[in-house]
């Protein structure tokens, strides 16, 4: 018998001493629990008592035939077994045994089923059906190391010295496990730093604030390395009066470009914001069953992510059954990661979180540096607006100016696809003329525009650029139907040759499906953009074009003041070469001085640019009808 007991502790040290990770524990208790049924001691369930000092739970690495979780952590409830096991520690026993009648037994496992509901129905049927619960435990220096069975048979005093024999041996080789636990905490704190380094130099390494994304992919691959069943993680960065929150992520797919989700409506989006704004360092939000589904409808009810998913489930995704969010805050902000699993990495999410954190700092000074080149990029373009329209000289040049404003919104990237149109109108009328520049004109061309009131009323392009003239509507962004857009090109092509607007163009724009208009509109002129694939113009565009609309409005002002002086100009030159030709014609005194009259007729319209080749005055004779010319 001896023999016997000393080969099966022979195994359990040899297993021991073999192990190469600290998760080879649970096949060393396995070893213990098939060596106690090789000495033919009734042992349904055996477990070794981690820690058990230092704890004022049990984490506990366990075997038994129905292949229960390896390791689990029971934390104290009110039962015989439980309080037996605080007394002996109390006490410094090295060894209790209890034992527990049918209905004792019961009790304690229908309290400990509560903190573990997924056991087996088989193994709760065997488990409650039983008689009772003999166990019996050791406790050493660092660790535990107990046997039960359900038959309530309790173990001999020759079964329990057993017991205590297993139970030194694996004291022994304790101190194994515990080295291998250190090597593997060291090893994963190296590669926990080697994964922060490798964020926290992407982030550093960051040359324009939109690289944030590439960062993204860079944290979703390092946490994927360290995390189970990661499925998504990135940053979202919050502002206290903003009522949505700046989403980056990344998946195994790539890079989800930036998009705002609400922080307020959706209830889980809610409880998240509402912990950054509380200061909090870590949240998280389980969702499952009928919360995750009404999660998930909030999230199909808002465009951006509804076009996201979307694009998700065209590439096979479909939408979950368990998902788990944690956020790990920072002063901007939070990290987001979401787990297909529980994942209890809290601390690991928080470190990489005072990375981002320190290094976001980076992220706004580039966003400021880039804010400051497109600003001063805007005051170059305006101030090019400006000096050629105050360096004209006529009205004719005001297709310069336009020329340099198409130009400078190409650089400004605010030119669609469609091109760019300026309506230019005349106070008083509503006859418009239109600058046009687009992809497929080799400069800014003019196109009339005259006023028809039948065509006009159903004609919505036309209506809306005259309400916003005439009603103040300084901007708007819409989107026309394939038949509006042609009624109003129908109309433009009837009324401009097709040297102004040729007919490849117009083939094109009539069978575009799609337009899109988007004005600024000042009070002589309105500027916008065109486009065949539904853009609009952002808030921030819209900005930016106010500014230069404004500032043509101001160069048109000068071409309309230039036009007036010019026709002022010309009424007196008209005025001065009549005056000349009404001296001439009272100052003859011969008929023959007709000759000279008109020679100065002549002159005085070649003066005014008429500049004929041939001037004839010719005089009908009452006597015969004949007609006398002077050439």
């Amino acid at each position: 018998r001896e023999a016997t007991i000393e080969a099966a502790l022979e195994r359990v040290r040899s297993r021991s001493m073999a192990m190469h990770k600290s998760e080879e524990l649970k096949e060393i208790i396995q070893v213990v629990y098939e060596q106690f049924l090789h000495l033919n001691i009734l042992v349904e369930h055996a477990g070794f008592i981690m820690d058990y000092k230092e704890r004022d739970d049990m984490h506990i690495w366990l075997a038994d035939q129905y292949n229960i979780p390896s390791q689990i952590t029971i934390p104290y409830f009110d039962s015989p077994h439980w309080n037996s096991f605080i007394e002996a520690k109390e006490k410094g026993l090295d060894f209790f045994a209890n034992h527990l009648g049918f209905e004792e037994k019961n009790k304690f496992y229908q309290g400990l089923f509560k903190l573990f509901p997924g056991v087996a129905d088989e193994a709760k049927d065997y488990y409650f059906n039983s008689p009772g619960l003999a166990i019996s435990t050791v406790l050493l220096e660092n660790i535990g190391l107990y046997i039960e069975n359900f038959s309530a048979i309790p173990y001999t005093d020759e079964e329990n010295a057993t017991l205590m024999r297993f139970g030194k041996v694996f004291q022994q080789t304790y101190t194994r496990f515990l080295d291998l636990q250190k090597a593997e905490a060291q090893a994963r704190e190296a590669k926990i730093e080697a994964a922060l380094e490798k964020v926290r130099s992407r982030t550093m390494g960051m040359q324009l604030s939109e690289e944030l994304g590439d960062v993204a992919t860079v944290l979703f691959k390092e946490l994927n390395q360290l995390v189970e069943n990661l499925w998504t993680c990135g940053f979202v960065l919050c502002e206290r009066e903003r009522p949505e929150d700046e989403w980056w992520l990344s998946t195994e797919t790539g890079f989800i470009p930036a998009f705002y989700l609400p922080n307020t409506s959706g209830v889980t989006h809610a409880n998240i914001y509402q912990g950054w704004l509380n200061g909090e360092s870590y949240h998280t939000e389980q969702l499952e069953g009928e919360a995750l589904k009404e999660h998930y409808e909030w999230l199909m009810n808002i465009p951006v992510s509804r076009k996201i998913f979307e694009e998700m489930m065209a590439d096979g995704f479909t939408l979950p059954t368990w998902r788990k969010l944690h956020c790990a805050y920072f002063s901007q902000g939070y990290l987001v990661i979401i787990t297909q699993v529980p994942c209890p990495e809290e601390l690991i999410f928080k470190r990489f979180a005072q990375v981002f954190d320190l290094t976001y700092t980076r992220f706004l000074d580039l966003q400021k540096a880039e804010l400051q080149a497109r600003e001063a990029k805007i005051e170059v373009a305006l101030e090019k607006i400006r000096s050629r329209s105050l360096g004209m000289h006529r009205s004719v040049e005001i297709k310069d100016v336009v020329s340099i404003l198409f130009e400078k919104l190409k650089e400004l990237d605010l030119a669609f696809d469609g091109g760019a149109a300026i309506h230019l109108f005349t106070e008083g009328s509503r006859h418009a003329v239109i600058w046009v520049a687009s992809p497929d004109l080799a400069e800014p061309t003019c196109v009339n525009l005259p006023y028809d009131e039948n065509a006009f009323e159903s004609n919505p392009i036309i209506t809306d650029v005259w309400n916003a003239k005439e009603t103040g509507e300084d901007i708007y962004n819409k989107f026309y139907s394939l038949e509006e857009k042609n009624t109003y090109f129908d109309y433009v092509f009837k009324h401009n040759d097709l040297i102004t607007v040729p007919k490849l163009s117009r083939d094109f724009i009539l069978q575009a499906d799609s337009y899109t208009a988007s004005f600024i509109a000042e009070k002589n002129s309105l500027l916008g953009a065109n486009s065949w694939t539904r853009q609009l113009f952002s808030d921030n565009d819209f900005i930016v074009l106010k500014r230069i609309a404004r500032v043509f409005e101001q160069a048109y002002i000068r071409f309309l003041d230039l036009q007036k002086a010019e026709a002022q100009s010309r009424e007196s030159q008209i005025e001065a070469a009549l005056e000349r030709v009404r001296s001439r014609t009272l100052a003859m005194q011969k008929s023959d001085e007709l000759a000279e009259t008109a020679a100065v007729l002549f002159k005085q319209l070649i003066n005014l640019g008429i500049a004929p080749n041939r001037l004839y005055i010719g005089i009908v004779r009452d006597d015969d009808g004949h007609i006398e010319f002077w050439v």
